[in-house]
């Protein structure tokens, strides 16, 4: 099969559905099919990022607005997929997330070819706040997620939760949920490098080295503070936060404010800034476990949560409102109530100290993470449904 991917950024811009797209790009290449990407125009960076023949990436793209339109047909027409994937975010296409072009690009792509057109919806649209303009656009962005959907010969999203909010907007199609996978590829390390490594973060190899990863916004670094301070009572601990870069100043002054209210140093503490993925991997592979306490509870969109499954780590996270059936408490991930600080502060406890617990998480994440997140499982999914010969329904 031919399939077109369209994205609005593809590395080495950073952005997280550029790495989606990039690892799905691969995975979709390693089972055969042949891969075109349609991206905004800029350099590729294939040192860091190698694609295989099968895949072409064509950075073309100057304007996704509506001025924009019609050379973003042409390509797609020369291109002459069977397939075309849309992975869509708001944001990604326009900064403001007022998007209107890629959302009107589905229907009249069925009037001028025979492409199929499967939407991906990463994000669906901002919630409802207090200014007008704020709502306005909320309103714009749920009108633009309508249209995509109608349009679409099939719709895929990243969470369950998105199921829900997409017929609440009226969609009426079947709509699968397809996880994201990892973005960092698992490198090999060995037991006496995997020692070294854990000597020269630690000082200690036997100490415990707690595990935080990407992004540090609508995490509860307090609650994640408190949990670290009592387990420094009883052992040596440190909380290695990988990769992630700066937080704005504001969200940065309450973290240090929270690690100093939690009488925890900057040995303690340790934050490596972004880093090669090469490098990412390793750090993981030298943890313990991870600590990742989310705001809104763990999802399959939460690719930080992905990776420490796919590198076999013990994740301790907060389960919301909403909690997908794979995460199973006990059995590969350990689970704490969104905003109880005292149940992150017991967890972490328990898993310090019990080894065997943590070694069952571990086989629990890896199994969980081949058998549903492994790209090449998420690719078989799209292609499965990328390849259905269904017509198109516009109702809605």
């Amino acid at each position: 099969m031919k399939i077109c991917l369209l994205s609005a950024r593809f590395p080495p811009q950073r952005c997280g559905v550029g790495d989606y797209t990039y690892f799905l790009a691969n995975a979709l290449a390693r089972i055969g099919h042949e891969v075109d990407v349609l991206t905004a125009a800029g350099d590729l960076d294939e040192l860091l990022y190698p694609l295989p023949a099968s895949v072409r990436v064509h950075r073309v793209i100057a304007n996704w607005g509506t001025r924009g339109l019609r050379a973003l047909i042409k390509h797609i027409r020369e291109l002459s997929p069977d397939t075309l994937l849309i992975q869509y975010t708001p944001h990604s296409f326009d900064r403001r997330g007022i998007t209107f072009a890629v959302n009107l690009l589905p229907a009249l792509l069925r009037v001028s070819r025979n492409t199929r057109v499967v939407t991906n919806f990463h994000e669906l649209y901002i919630p409802f706040g207090r200014s007008l303009k704020h709502n306005l656009g909320a309103v714009w962005q749920r009108s633009a997620a309508v249209l995509l959907s109608v349009g679409s010969h099939a719709i895929t999203v990243t969470t369950g939760e998105w199921e829900g909010l997409l017929a609440g907007l009226g969609i009426r199609k079947h709509i699968k949920m397809i996880p994201v996978g990892s973005n960092i590829p698992q490198v090999a390390l060995s037991e006496e490098e995997r020692g070294h490594l854990r000597a020269e973060i630690l000082g200690d190899s036997e100490g415990l080295l707690v595990a935080g990863f990407g992004a540090r916004h609508f995490r509860d670094m307090p609650a994640a503070f408190s949990a670290l301070r009592q387990v420094k009572k009883r052992r040596l601990v440190k909380f290695l936060w990988i990769g992630g870069g700066d937080p704005d100043d504001r969200h940065r002054v309450k973290i240090e404010q929270a690690q100093r209210a939690n009488r925890l140093s900057d040995i303690d503490v340790e934050w490596t800034g972004v880093l090669p993925h090469t490098r990412v991997s390793s750090l993981l592979l030298a943890c313990d476990l991870m600590m990742l306490p989310f705001m809104d509870g763990v999802s399959t969109r939460r690719t930080s949560a992905v990776t420490a499954l796919q590198h076999g780590l013990p994740l301790l996270t907060t389960q919301g409102a909403r909690l997908e059936p794979w995460f199973v408490h006990g059995k590969n991930v350990y689970l704490t109530p969104v905003g109880d600080t005292r149940a992150l502060e017991e967890g972490l406890l328990e898993l310090a100290r019990t080894p065997e617990l943590r070694s069952r998480l571990a086989r629990g994440a890896s199994e969980l993470y081949d058998g549903y997140f492994a790209w090449d499982v998420i690719a078989r999914q799209v292609v499965a449904l990328a390849g259905k010969d269904t017509r198109l329904v516009t109702s809605v």
